[in-house]
Parts: C-alpha cells; sequence; structure tokens
C-alpha cells in the first residue's frame, strides 16, 4: 500500500530559518510516526530552477500536485506562499490539515485511506 503524502505549508520568508527549519521538521517527524510521508518544502530547496521567490513556489507546487494532502504550520495565514499553495491544493481538491489538529483529523483521513486500498490477500 501507497503512504498517503502529505506536503508540509508553512511560513518561510522572512522567519529565522533555524527555526522555521525546525518547525517543518518537527510536523515531519509527527506525519512520518503516524504512517504518513511527508513533503518538505526545506527539502526542495537545492531542486528550484532559480533563486527567486516564485522559482522556489513554483518548485513546491509541483510537488504539492502530486500530494494527497496539505498541512499548514501556525503563521500560514500571513505568508504569501501559503496562500498560493492553499488556492492551488483548493482547485486541485486537495485536503486542507491544520497543524492543530494533526492527531485527530489525519487519523481519520488515514483511515478511510487505508479502507479504501484493497488487502494484499485481495491482490
Amino acid at each position: 500500500m501507497n503512504k498517503y503524502k502529505i506536503y508540509v505549508s508553512g511560513p518561510i520568508s522572512g522567519r529565522d530559518e533555524k527555526e522555521s527549519g525546525e518547525a517543518f521538521s518537527r510536523m515531519c517527524e509527527t506525519l512520518e510516526g503516524l504512517g504518513y510521508e511527508a513533503v518538505n518544502p526545506w527539502d526542495l530547496a537545492g531542486k528550484a530552477e532559480g533563486h527567486r521567490w516564485a522559482d522556489y513556489v513554483l518548485n513546491d507546487l509541483r510537488a504539492l500536485r502530486d500530494c494527497d494532502g496539505l498541512m499548514q504550520l501556525r503563521g500560514w495565514e500571513g505568508s504569501m506562499g501559503c496562500q498560493t499553495e492553499l488556492s492551488f491544493a483548493l482547485g486541485l481538491g486537495i485536503p486542507i490539515f491544520q497543524e492543530w489538529d494533526v492527531e485527530g483529523r489525519l487519523r481519520q483521513e488515514w483511515m478511510r485511506h487505508r479502507l479504501a486500498q484493497p488487502r494484499e490477500e485481495e491482490m
């Protein structure tokens, strides 16, 4: 069974890099501990085709396109990049989750995802 893939969205520009990176890493560890595959934009930064803000955002949207959910970290509301990711995810019908509800709704989504998968003996 494929893991449910969650893109982590949070403010990066104008933030302390160490604190921001740690917040993303903590969420990724939490998601992976719950059985998800976490997509961290900090890990994607080196793959951007340039060094402008738009280059990073386009690179992130490519990764988000292949995800099953979007997890918003606290402070996303004040980030233009997060707003762009949210609009993109909504347009694709990707479910949106909030950091404060990582345990509740994500567990429900995971169970729905698992129940929708055929059992190995049925394959």
